[in-house]
């Protein structure tokens, strides 16, 4: 089974994204994960993500986003076919309605059955729940935008996971809450090891 990783690098005014440091942790202990950080641009997702899939062809595509203010890792249950961004992304563009997908379905839901992936997290004593939002900025767009790949090319699934600010950087500790990135590799180990074995 052909197992794909992906995060995001900083954007806003957060300095630092754990995703692309927990990407590059995934890949140092597991070399045969594809693995790609992507700039917080719709112009970059839309001009790498299908070269990148197109060449990796994974049969699953976990992709990490932030969401600071979260208490957990949540997986996401659906990604829907609209862009409102709140704020610009790191090309200064700034959407404020319309689809990713002109004519594509309204919504995809996550390649993995959510209630496994709880199941799974709790466990391994991972804090995590399920997401029924991704929001409308480059999370649900990338999550969106893999999974319509893979459906128009009849084959992969495409899950989204978002984690909370890491320990190594929460903009404000007393209002933050935040969580170590150990945790959140071991989070994405437990589903690809159950991938690997057909539990998921």
């Amino acid at each position: 089974m052909r197992i794909a990783v992906s995060g995001f690098g900083p954007f806003g005014s957060d300095t630092y994204n754990p995703t692309a440091a927990v990407v590059d942790q995934l890949v140092k202990r597991d070399a045969s994960l594809a693995a790609q950080v992507f700039e917080v641009s719709r112009e970059v997702v839309d001009g790498e993500l299908p070269q990148w899939l197109e060449r990796e062809h994974p049969d699953v595509l976990l992709s990490l986003g932030l969401a600071g203010g979260r208490t957990a890792m949540a997986i996401e249950a659906v990604a829907v076919n609209l862009v409102r961004f709140a704020i610009p992304d790191t090309r200064g563009h700034h959407p404020q309605a319309g689809a990713i997908v002109d004519e594509g379905p309204a919504a995809y839901l996550s390649g993995l059955g959510t209630d496994q992936v709880v199941s799974l997290w709790r466990t391994a004593q991972v804090p995590g729940y399920t997401s029924f939002s991704a929001g409308t900025y480059l999370c649900n767009y990338l999550f969106y935008r893999a999974s319509h790949w893979m459906s128009e090319r009849g084959g992969g699934r495409a899950a989204f996971v978002h984690v909370p600010y890491s320990t190594v950087w929460v903009p404000n500790p007393a209002r933050h809450p935040s969580m170590e990135e150990s945790r959140m590799v071991e989070g994405i180990e437990v589903l690809v090891r159950a991938l690997r074995a057909g539990e998921l």
